[in-house]
C-alpha cells in the first residue's frame, strides 16, 4: 500500500524539495587532524518547522523501505541526519591501518576488511576470482578521498518520502568528487536476538544504500559508491549485485554471538565457557579441540598421533565440519599447525581429506591455504600496528603454504626457496633477497641517478681548499643535510666527490638487480671515495636521501613521480618508462619502510635531515586552510 501523503494542520503537502540541508565540520577529528573530518549534516523542512512552533503533524505509515531507521532524538526543526567521515588517505602514509584502529573499532573492522596499510584495496577483492565478486570494484579504489558514512537517521512520520536518499545525494554532492568514494557497512544499530530478523532488518538497510546506487564491495559486507556516473558500478543493476558470502549457519544462533571455533583458541588453549552450547562444543568437535589445543604447552599428545588415532576410531572425523563449515584441514591451516596439517594431508587418500582443499564452503569463504594466508597478513599488520615492527612471516606459515601448494598440483620449490621468496611478502616472485620488488628498485635507481645528477649544480659553490660554508649548506644544496652537523666543517670539494660517487654506485648496483647494502657499495667505491670514507662518510647518508626522496615523491607522498611516468607514457612513444610498464606488480611496491630497515637505515636510530623542517611533519599536523574554508557551515537548498 502507498504511504500517507504526511500534511502539516494546514493541508500543505510534503515537497521534498523544500528540504534543506545544514552541514557542521570537525576539522580536528580525534587525534589526526588534517587525516580525518568529521561530518554532521542535518535535513530540515517547513513541516517540520512548523510543527516545532506548534503545528500538528500526520504521521505517515512507518512500513516502507525506511522502516528501518532508529527513531532519533531531533528536537529542533530536524527531519534527518547523516554523520559521516571523510578520510584522506594520502596524509596516511602507510598507516592507514593504524590512524583507523585509533579512531573506532568500527573502522578498525572497515579498513582491515577492505584495505592494506597503504589504504589500496586487498588484492583478492580486485583479482580473486570469487572474492571479487561483481567486479565492478577495481584499483580505482586505491587513490583519492574515502567518505565513510557512519549513520543515516530520519524521524519517523518523514519515512518513506525520499528524505534519506536526498540526504545522501547532499552528501555525497558537497564531500566527494568524481574520483572519490563513499562507502557504508549496511547494519542494524539495534539489538535483535533471532537471527531472521537481523536479517530481514539487515536486508532492508542494504535495499535502501542498493536504490540510492550502492554496489557490494567484492564479497564483503561493505558497499560503496562512486558519484561518477561512468564508473562501473554505476551500470551495475541493483539486481545484479551480488550476494556477500552466504553460509547456512543454526536459525537459532544470535548472529552477534555465534560459535567459531577459530575464536576459541584463548590462553591455555582453553574454550570461553560463556554459552550453553560450549560444554558441548569440544564432544561435538574433537578433532578441532585438539588441533587447537596442541598449540600450546601441555596441549596433550602429539597432535598427528591424535588425529591418526581419530581417524582409526571414525574416518569421518577427520573431514568433519563445525558449525561453521571449517574442516580439521581449515582450522590447521589457519592457526598455522604445520604437524596437523601434514598429519592430515598424510592420512589416506580414501579420507578424503585432499578433497577440502579447494572447498569454501563455510563461513569465512576461505580454502585451507587462504585461510593459512589470510592469518600470515593478519598477524603482519596486526605487528606493524600495534607492535610497530615485523620481522617477516613465520616459517612454520609458509612451510603450510607451501605444503598445501604442493598437495594442490602447484610446483613450489622446496620449504627453504619458499620461505626465502615469500619471508618478507613478496607477491610476485621476483623481490631481490625477497623483498626488494622489481618497481621499487626501479624507482630507488631513478631517485639515485637524479640526485647524482642534480649534485652537478653545486659544483660552483665550491672553492679550492675550503670547505663550504653554513649558509649554502642550510640553501639549495642537495643531500647535505642528510650528512650529520658534526662533519658539515669537512664537506669540501673531494668530500662532495666521494658523496656523488657513492650516489652513482648506488643507481648502478640497483640497475644491475643487486641490493645495494652499505657494505656492498662501498666495497665497490671506497678507492676512488677516500676523502669521504677518511672523514667518517657513509653509504647510509645517501640510501637515507634516496629513500626518503623517493618515498615522497611516491604515491605515500605527493606522487609526482609516478605522474610524470605516466603522463609520459601517454605523451611519449620513445620507450623511456616502458621498462616501468613492463615491470610486475608486488605487495612490497611501496614498503619503504621494510627497504629502510633491510638496508640499514633501523627505524630506532636518528636519520636525516638533520636541520630544518620536514614537510610531511607540518603536512601531518597542520590545518588545510582551503578546506577549513570549504567546509565551514552553510546551507544548501534543493
Amino acid at each position: 500500500m502507498a504511504a500517507t501523503t504526511l500534511t502539516a494542520d494546514d493541508g500543505k503537502p510534503f515537497a521534498l524539495d523544500e528540504c534543506t540541508a545544514t552541514v557542521d565540520i570537525d576539522n580536528d577529528y580525534y587525534e589526526h587532524p588534517g587525516v580525518v573530518k568529521r561530518i554532521s549534516l542535518k535535513v530540515k523542512h517547513p513541516v517540520q518547522t512548523r510543527a516545532v512552533l506548534g503545528d500538528t503533524t500526520t504521521a505517515a505509515p512507518t512500513n516502507g523501505e525506511e522502516e528501518w531507521l532508529d527513531d532519533i532524538d531531533l528536537s529542533d526543526d530536524t527531519v534527518a541526519s547523516v554523520t559521516a567521515l571523510q578520510i584522506n588517505r594520502a596524509r596516511c602514509r602507510g598507516s592507514f591501518l593504524e590512524v583507523m584502529d585509533d579512531m573506532s573499532q568500527e573502522l578498525h573492522e572497515f579498513s582491515v576488511a577492505l584495505f592494506n596499510k597503504f589504504g589500496h584495496l586487498k588484492p583478492e577483492l580486485v583479482e580473486h576470482e570469487y572474492h571479487r565478486g561483481s567486479g565492478c570494484w577495481g584499483r580505482e579504489m586505491d587513490n583519492n578521498m574515502l567518505v565513510y558514512i557512519e549513520s543515516v537517521e530520519v524521524k519517523p512520520q518523514f519515512r518513506n518520502k525520499g528524505v534519506g536518499s536526498w540526504a545522501l545525494r547532499k552528501l555525497s554532492e558537497r564531500f566527494a568528487t568524481h574520483a572519490d568514494f563513499v562507502v557504508c557497512w549496511p547494519t542494524p544499530i539495534e539489538r535483535i536476538l533471532e537471527k531472521s530478523a537481523w536479517e530481514a532488518q539487515k536486508n532492508k538497510i542494504i535495499d535502501f544504500f542498493r536504490k540510492n546506487d550502492f554496489r557490494r564491495v567484492g564479497r564483503t559486507d561493505f558497499f560503496a559508491y562512486s558519484p561518477n556516473p561512468q564508473h562501473p558500478s554505476r551500470s551495475l543493476a541493483a539486481t545484479d549485485d551480488v550476494a556477500g558470502h552466504e553460509y547456512a549457519t543454526d536459525e537459532s544462533e544470535d548472529p552477534a554471538t555465534e560459535a567459531r571455533v577459530l575464536d576459541f583458541l584463548l590462553t591455555g588453549g582453553q574454550l570461553e565457557a560463556q554459552r550453553e552450547r560450549d560444554a558441548q562444543h569440544q564432544e561435538r568437535y574433537p578433532v578441532h579441540h585438539a588441533i587447537a589445543k596442541s598449540l600450546h604447552p601441555g596441549g596433550g599428545a602429539p597432535i598427528g598421533d591424535t588425529i591418526r588415532t581419530a581417524y582409526s576410531v571414525d574416518h569421518a572425523s577427520v573431514r568433519k565440519k563445525d558449525d561453521n563449515g571449517i574442516s580439521p584441514l581449515h582450522l590447521a591451516a589457519g592457526l598455522l599447525s604445520l604437524p596437523a596439517v601434514e598429519a592430515l594431508l598424510a592420512l589416506p587418500e580414501e579420507s578424503g581429506v585432499r578433497e577440502d582443499l579447494t572447498l569454501r564452503d563455510n563461513k569465512d569463504g576461505v580454502t585451507p591455504l587462504e585461510a593459512c594466508e589470510h592469518m600470515m597478513r593478519s598477524t603482519k599488520e596486526f605487528s606493524e600496528t600495534m607492535l610497530g615492527v615485523w620481522n617477516g612471516h613465520q616459517d612454520e606459515g609458509l612451510k603450510i603454504a607451501a605444503t598445501l601448494r604442493r598437495a594442490a598440483g602447484e610446483q613450489v620449490g622446496t620449504d627453504d626457496e619458499y620461505i626465502r621468496q615469500r619471508k618478507w611478502g613478496c607477491t610476485c616472485g621476483q623481490c631481490a633477497d625477497g623483498w626488494l620488488s622489481p618497481r621499487m628498485r626501479y624507482r630507488l635507481e631513478c631517485a639515485a641517478e637524479l640526485d647524482k645528477d642534480m649534485m652537478e649544480t653545486m659544483r660552483p659553490q665550491f672553492r679550492r681548499g675550503r670547505p663550504l660554508s653554513l649558509l649554502t649548506i642550510l640553501g639549495d644544496s642537495i643531500a647535505l643535510n642528510y650528512v650529520p652537523q658534526y662533519l658539515w666543517g669537512v664537506i669540501d670539494r673531494a668530500f662532495y666527490d666521494g658523496l656523488q660517487l657513492v650516489f652513482q654506485e648506488i643507481a648502478d648496483v640497483l640497475k644491475q638487480g643487486a641490493i645495494p647494502s652499505p657494505q656492498h657499495v662501498r666495497q665497490r667505491v671506497e678507492a676512488v671515495a677516500q676523502r669521504f670514507f677518511a672523514e667518517d662518510g657513509r653509504v647510509e647518508y645517501a640510501l637515507d636521501f634516496v629513500t626518503q626522496g623517493a618515498l615522497e615523491q611516491s604515491p605515500l607522498g605527493d606522487a609526482t613521480w609516478d605522474e610524470m611516468v605516466e603522463d609520459d607514457l601517454a605523451e611519449r612513444h620513445d620507450g623511456v618508462w616502458e621498462a616501468w610498464r613492463s615491470l610486475p606488480q608486488c605487495a612490497n611496491d611501496l614498503e619503504f619502510g621494510m627497504v629502510r630497515e633491510r638496508l640499514g637505515l633501523s627505524g630506532r636510530q636518528r636519520w636525516g635531515p638533520y636541520l630544518g623542517g620536514d614537510d610531511h611533519d607540518e603536512d601531518m599536523d597542520g590545518d588545510d586552510d582551503g578546506d577549513d574554508d570549504e567546509m565551514g557551515e552553510e546551507e544548501d537548498e534543493a
